[in-house]
């Protein structure tokens, strides 16, 4: 009930998450870890939020999909049946363009898996194949600064222009 309650005041967050991380208490809420009966799936869940804390830390308004991405890829959960699950939505014609992931989830829960997968597979595809540029852009990374900017500056294209690449590919 507790956990339902931080749900609510907290808007953007997926009700049938385990966990999330609030920026103005900077703590993870988690539901009930006793209930996760494997201590790898309870360290992925737990990185994967502090992620988000550690992205919020530098930028408040990065986009959505970059904030999941990141913490779906680097926790370890993009594996593959999300990306099936993500394959699926694509081919049925449901896949968004990143630029519309950017502050909102999906509002049917069927479609937040592809979501994940989505976000995880475009943080694949920044790390594996502009490194270089990906650790620039934590070069630039600083409180109060624009995510967008920082974005252009490493990459060299904004994030609309990436996403419009990222369809591409």
């Amino acid at each position: 009930k507790q956990f339902q309650k931080w749900v609510g005041e907290n808007s953007g967050i997926i009700e049938h998450s385990q966990a999330f991380y609030n920026s103005k208490s900077k703590a993870i809420f988690a539901r009930n870890l006793s209930e996760i009966r494997s201590v790898s799936r309870m360290r992925k869940l737990l990185l994967h939020e502090y992620i988000h804390a550690f992205v919020r830390q530098y930028w408040q308004k990065g986009p959505l999909w970059f904030n999941e991405g990141l913490a779906v890829y680097f926790a370890g959960e993009l594996d593959i049946n999300r990306e099936i699950n993500f394959v699926k939505e694509y081919i049925m014609g449901k896949s968004v363009p990143l630029w519309q992931m950017k502050y909102n989830y999906p509002k049917q829960r069927i479609n937040v898996e592809s979501f994940y997968a989505k976000s995880g597979l475009a943080m694949k595809y920044l790390f594996n194949n502009k490194r270089s540029e990906f650790y620039h852009l934590w070069d630039r990374a600083e409180e109060g600064k624009s995510f967008e900017s920082a974005f252009l500056l490493s990459f060299r294209y904004t994030t609309r222009d990436f996403s419009a690449f990222f369809e591409e590919y």
